[in-house]
């Protein structure tokens, strides 16, 4: 694990972002899966978002941040439509403290980037399960697809 950053003004509160690996079996699929996390570091089981058991969580024992995560893949994914060199946003939350604080919008901008960084041309996420997400991707000109549940967008 390493920390990539620290925003010290971001929306008035100053958190620490970190990165780490998550293990394969979490999503039992193969590949590299990187969390990127912002705040204090917990047990994921500590988390209020997406915590361990619910529908598309990592698995206990892995790590999380106190403000929010996201997890990306760099496997191709399997989606209903051909998109080459595609990372996929395997998971995101905003633990509730620090929702509408533009925590989310944050995350989602590191995983773009972190795709970009690593020379994909796409960007996916097969779980657009709020509105709140929904508007976020939007925003971000993700176009939606397979009845609005998923989404992707062209990288630069």
């Amino acid at each position: 694990m390493s920390q990539v950053g620290s925003l010290s003004n971001f929306g008035g509160l100053g958190v620490p972002v970190h990165e780490t690996r998550l293990m394969d079996e979490c999503y039992g699929a193969p590949g590299n899966v990187l969390r990127i996390f912002a705040g204090r570091i917990m047990d994921a089981s500590q988390r209020r978002v997406l915590s361990p058991g619910e529908f598309n969580s990592s698995d206990s024992g892995n790590l999380t941040g106190s403000a929010g995560f996201v997890d990306v893949s760099f496997n191709e994914p399997n989606l209903p439509i051909d998109l080459e060199l595609c990372s996929l946003i395997t998971g995101i939350g905003v633990e509730p403290a620090y929702q509408r604080n533009g925590f989310g919008r944050m995350l989602l901008g590191i995983a773009e980037t972190i795709a970009d960084y690593h020379n994909m041309r796409h960007i996916a996420t097969t779980f657009v399960l709020d509105d709140r997400f929904r508007s976020m991707l939007e925003k971000r000109d993700y176009t939606f697809f397979n009845y609005g549940s998923q989404a992707f967008k062209r990288l630069p």
